[in-house]
């Protein structure tokens, strides 16, 4: 996960999940401490990245834009290929709420061994 901050607010962070036959990087952006655009970008590999044929290049994208208005979707735009799945908005949000929390825990743990106060990056819900 890389997080970005703008005068200690969180305004957007990356996750990327990496699988045997692809990998997703999903791009979460954050506006009045609420979640307002998604962007997802899956890769297929061509084979198993372990097999000697494997090749990056020959790898398909899909790209799919999601934007969010009080956590509702309001809009979604995907990449004109057929196959790209829509993604849930449901999971979409869960998704969110589930880093957030992740992030929220982490930031309690390293106040609570650092005594470094001050900085909340709480309250993103």
């Amino acid at each position: 996960m890389k997080l970005f901050f703008h005068e200690d607010i969180l305004y957007k962070f990356i996750v990327i999940h990496y699988y045997e036959m692809g990998q997703d990087l999903v791009e979460f952006y954050i506006k009045n401490r609420k979640l307002y655009f998604i962007y997802v970008k899956e890769t297929k590999y061509n084979t198993h990245f372990m097999e000697d044929d494997f090749d990056l290049n020959k790898s398909e994208y899909y790209e799919v834009r999601s934007y969010f208005k009080n956590y509702e979707l309001i809009h979604q735009i995907c990449s004109k290929d057929s196959n790209v799945r829509i993604y849930d908005k449901d999971i979409l949000v869960s998704d969110y709420f589930y880093y957030i929390d992740f992030f929220n825990e982490k930031s309690k743990v390293i106040d609570s061994l650092t005594n470094i106060k001050g900085k909340s990056y709480l309250l993103l819900r």
